[in-house]
């Protein structure tokens, strides 16, 4: 069950969920947080408000088609009739992705250069490129996530409108419809940062159409489906990165082997073995053992890092798409 309530600092009137009684929201038109109050429910006595009191806020208009002797309605907006808007709620820019990896692993670099004889400073700095590569994919995935996040919250808190607000009708009729219409697309956030905006007007436009409450509520499911591949198919460069990390590792481990391998070989096959000489090639098989080992350590970790915050917010916009559903 839905309820409505207006927000305390711009006055716009928001719906939520009875559930989120008592918890912290950001309003979608001031973007200031509010208090959502607890549900009053009212008698049955005022007659001056009996479309408010006899009507469930949490159920969905119902469409109806036109009947004889309706009037006609009137012209939609231009904007309607074009509507071609593809929803980008959950998608990251691939550029911005990959600058912010590069900045990550320099910066990274940058702060570890002064600490370069510490622990720190010799995993990174002085155990070959597979480290840098390492930060770079890292560095990638955090501004996947962080930039998902940023959307999270911009649809979170269009979850908050009162999109089809029974003033304008306690059903979508063709005479009334260009009013929701154009009362979805005068809210703040453009329809394609917003999967329940997006879906709500075309369900609108396709009813304006087809005037078939049948195949608007066929073409909601549709639209449900192609939102939920979005979203999955959102994350699949991260994935990537995720299962490719460990795999680089791994390649770091086997050239730190095959450095100390060739290490030894060079000492067995010296005809001058003398202590120095053995010292050095030594020096270089338990420099490339460490290189081995470190690489996949580095590698390790870091897929862990990556893999719990990525797993955490594909479930969070799963949840917001079955909140939208």
């Amino acid at each position: 069950m839905y309820f409505r309530f207006d927000c305390g600092n711009c006055g716009k009137s928001l719906k939520v969920r009875e559930d989120a009684a008592g918890q912290r929201a950001r309003c979608p038109y001031c973007h200031k947080q509010v208090t959502v109050p607890t549900p009053q429910v009212e008698g049955g006595t005022d007659e001056s408000s009996d479309s408010m009191l006899h009507l469930d806020p949490g159920a969905i208009p119902v469409a109806r088609a036109r009947k004889k002797g309706d009037p006609a309605p009137p012209p939609p907006p231009a904007e309607a009739h074009t509507h071609a808007e593809r929803s980008d709620g959950t998608n990251i820019s691939m550029l911005i992705g990959a600058l912010f990896g590069v900045i990550f692993a320099a910066g990274c670099v940058a702060i570890l250069l002064p600490f370069r004889n510490s622990y720190f400073g010799e995993l990174f700095l002085d155990r070959g490129w597979v480290p840098f590569v390492l930060l770079f994919l890292m560095g990638w995935s955090v501004a996947v996530v962080f930039l998902k996040w940023r959307k999270l919250q911009l649809q979170s808190a269009s979850m908050l409108f009162d999109l089809l607000p029974t003033e304008l009708g306690n059903e979508i009729t063709p005479t009334n419809l260009h009013h929701f219409t154009t009362h979805v697309r005068g809210v703040p956030v453009e329809p394609s940062r917003s999967f329940l905006i997006n879906r709500v007007l075309r369900g609108l436009e396709h009813f304006r159409v087809r005037r078939s409450a049948a195949e608007v509520a066929s073409v909601m499911q549709s639209q449900s489906d192609i939102d939920a591949n979005a979203v999955d198919s959102s994350y699949t460069t991260v994935k990537v990165f995720i299962w490719a990390i460990p795999i680089l590792g791994f390649i770091g481990t086997v050239i730190g082997i095959s450095d100390a391998v060739g290490s030894f070989d060079s000492a067995i096959n010296a005809t001058d073995v003398s202590t120095e000489k053995l010292t050095e090639s030594l020096s270089g098989i338990t420099k490339g053992l460490s290189k081995a080992f470190d690489t996949t350590l580095i590698a390790l970790v870091m897929s862990l890092i990556v893999m719990f915050p990525v797993s955490s917010m594909q479930k969070s916009e799963e949840d917001l798409l079955n909140w939208v559903d």
